[in-house]
């Protein structure tokens, strides 16, 4: 069982997610469930639609590592990051619906693997931020690496472009090619949307990582202009990460009846489902809890990321 990131906690259930994205269709054996696969370095997107970005290059003169890089414009998040030297990103081929745009590190050698995903969810409060960036990292890393150990290794409030946000860090102790880290910030876009960035390296640690912490932190807000004014949520629930009372799933990552895994997304507080199927407040599973059958794939070996 996984160690939750502030101890367990007793607290009402979330709210059911709003039907965004749609219902995807189911996930296939899990042994095709696998981000980097044979055959090049390639985004293999069977359903959705994406392709919300576009390319600008960022200011020289700003100092930061990525400074001069290319750039990502991603519309539908309202966000724009870099791309660093030996990434790419495949317009070719279209996202699943809960991403928005994505990148990879193109194979350098025969170890190292990393992609950056964005995406949007509606409104969430600033004092919801915590709560569901570290429910949707575990939720995401369930979905990639399936019932495989994972260790919180970092959760903070942070800001992106001054906008209000709160990053996560996980170690996933996956099966095949070393162990998983996977980073998620969520942030505050305006008062209507939020949206995600999603890093994920294997094996963790050294340049890998770093280049996957600089393409978060290069994140600028392109849409919704003034960062929206923090609110209370109203619910007495606190920001810590929930996990179900049976077997120590994060309550993002519930199963449907069926017994199908939930896709990945960031959650949202405005009724509904976004992603990883939760409980309701009655404890019933909601949600399809399907996932795609597509995710993105880099590089050239069957590791799992």
């Amino acid at each position: 069982m996984t160690t939750p990131l502030t101890g367990p906690q007793s607290y009402p259930a979330p709210p059911p997610f709003p039907a965004f994205p749609p219902p995807l269709p189911p996930v296939p054996p899990r042994r095709r469930r696998r981000g980097l696969v044979a055959g090049g370095v390639a985004l293999a997107v069977l359903v959705g639609g994406g392709g919300a970005g576009a390319w600008w290059l960022t200011r020289d003169g700003d100092g930061s590592p990525l400074a001069g890089r290319p750039r990502v414009a991603d519309g539908a998040a309202g966000l724009s990051y870099a791309i660093p030297k030996g990434w790419e990103r495949d317009s070719k081929h279209e996202l699943i619906d809960a991403f928005t745009t994505a990148i990879g590190r193109k194979k350098q050698d025969d170890h190292h693997m990393a992609v950056v995903l964005t995406g949007r969810s509606s409104a969430i409060p600033q004092d919801r931020l915590r709560l569901w960036a570290e429910r949707s990292a575990r939720s995401n890393a369930e979905f990639f690496y399936p019932d495989r150990p994972v260790t919180p290794e970092e959760s903070r409030p942070t800001s992106v472009d001054g906008h209000p946000a709160h990053t996560v860090a996980l170690r996933v102790d996956a099966e095949e090619g070393g162990p998983a880290r996977l980073r998620m910030t969520l942030l505050q876009v305006d008062g209507t949307r939020t949206a995600f960035l999603l890093g994920i390296d294997q094996p963790a640690g050294g340049p890998v990582e770093e280049e996957v912490d600089q393409v978060l932190e290069s994140a600028e807000v392109t849409g919704g202009g003034k960062a929206p004014e923090g609110r209370s949520g109203g619910g007495g629930r606190p920001e810590t990460a929930g996990w179900s009372e049976a077997g120590g799933r994060p309550e993002t990552a519930a199963w449907s009846e069926a017994g199908e895994r939930p896709g990945p997304a960031a959650p949202s507080e405005a009724g509904g489902r976004s992603g990883p199927a939760a409980r309701s407040e009655a404890g019933d599973r909601s949600g399809s809890g399907t996932p795609s059958r597509a995710l993105p794939e880099y590089g050239t070996d069957r590791r799992r990321l």
